[in-house]
């Protein structure tokens, strides 16, 4: 993210591997949500692990479509796919809407 020049068009950023929490987990989806934030965006390369979970929870999901886990297929799809995060740029000049 701070490569990218976008940590400032964000109020938190989470990391969820460096929370001790294994994935997916519902625990840590809903302590982001009851800090009230106008707009979630969650990214992730496993669609199992990290995409379903936060579609789960109403969270916008860009999918990274890389490593060990770009060949890994799932019912539910990202609002948006890409093989980097040069997309989350786009996204946010536009902004984000969660549903």
């Amino acid at each position: 993210m701070r490569i990218l020049g976008i940590t400032n068009f964000f109020d938190e950023i989470f990391i969820l591997e460096k929370k001790d929490i294994q994935k997916p987990s519902d625990y840590i989806f809903n302590k982001i949500k009851k800090m009230k934030f106008e707009k979630y965006i969650f990214v992730g390369d496993d669609p199992i692990n990290d995409i379903e979970p936060a579609l789960k929870h109403g969270f916008f999901t860009y999918r990274v479509i890389r490593g060990f886990f770009k060949k890994e297929i799932s019912q539910s799809k990202a609002h948006i796919e890409y093989k980097d995060l040069n997309k989350l740029n786009y996204l946010i000049e536009i902004g984000v809407k969660n549903e």
